[in-house]
């Protein structure tokens, strides 16, 4: 029995019964220490009561918590999480595509979260398609760890974090994931497919050089942009070239191109009525809209 109490001396063992109040979760959540889930007491397992639901953010903040040698906690004490969801079809969407980089430079995939799902990326995977053999090839898996996508958000997964931020200085970091390898991305034409953890294709763009901007000196470095999160992916209208103004992409951050197309009461309307197709970001594309009461079908005599 001495040489218990003074083995719990010598390596200071958490007295978990004192430390009941030392978390907070808010919500009405109340969380109670089960046990210690790691022999060096670097982690504790919860219980929550009640159960936590999904797609709710919950903050759980840690109040006088003290290290071994009694360092209290300083102000960084609190953390937000959320139980995801399923992410299912046309959930996450491939929103950009760097499909011909500089030099030796990294392709990279941009994914949009358009759904109001708090989603774990978690053994997705990104493909190809061979055309050969006519099935889905080249399958990586994206992260094989926990990433949760809020919705609204975006996510770019490239194989080389420093050449994409070397050579976009405006993309956002704190969005990257970066793979050992990738799918192969021919630099003329391919598919970029998007699989769930479940192995299902939730989304696939099909991408020919042929659709960047036209007026293009040099399509190197210069990414496809989707122009409307909710018009079909392989609409090809629904792809333009990254303007010049940001630097030819736009990875981790609202697309240059941006454009949606609003629901009107005009049989036709045109959106800019003035546009300037020259790449520089601003009023380059123009989306003719019609809406009529009945189709109409002209039949050669």
């Amino acid at each position: 029995m001495a040489n218990d109490e003074a083995k719990k001396d010598e390596f200071d063992v958490p007295d978990l019964s004192q430390r009941n109040r030392s978390v907070l979760i808010n919500n009405g959540i109340l969380a109670s220490f089960n046990q210690m889930d790691s022999v060096y007491f670097t982690s504790v397992r919860l219980t929550l009561n009640p159960a936590i639901t999904a797609g709710t953010i919950y903050t759980i903040t840690a109040i006088n918590a003290r290290d071994c040698p009694g360092n209290t906690i300083g102000t960084t004490n609190f953390y937000d999480f959320v139980l995801p969801e399923q992410g299912g079809l046309s959930d996450l969407i491939i929103n950009e595509v760097l499909f011909n980089p500089r030099g030796s430079g990294s392709d990279f995939v941009e994914v949009y979260n358009n759904s109001s799902k708090y989603i774990d990326l978690q053994d997705w995977k990104l493909a190809n398609y061979d055309f050969d053999d006519d099935t889905i090839s080249s399958i990586k898996t994206i992260i094989s760890t926990q990433y949760v996508l809020y919705p609204g958000s975006y996510v770019l997964i490239n194989k080389d974090n420093a050449n994409i931020k070397d050579e976009y200085p405006l993309s956002k970091e704190e969005t990257f994931i970066e793979m050992s390898t990738l799918p192969t991305y021919s630099n003329t034409d391919g598919t970029v497919i998007l699989i769930s953890n479940l192995d299902v294709v939730t989304d696939s763009f099909a991408y020919d050089d042929d659709m960047q901007f036209a007026l293009l000196n040099d399509d190197d470095g210069v990414s496809l942009e989707r122009l409307d999160f909710n018009r079909p992916t392989n609409d090809a209208t629904n792809w333009h070239s990254a303007a010049e103004n940001v630097g030819f992409a736009t990875p981790g951050y609202k697309n240059s191109q941006f454009s949606t197309s609003e629901a009107v009461d005009d049989p036709i309307t045109i959106d800019p009525e003035l546009f300037s197709p020259d790449n520089d970001g601003y009023n380059d594309v123009v989306n003719i809209i019609y809406k009529f009461e009945s189709v109409f079908f002209s039949v050669p005599a």
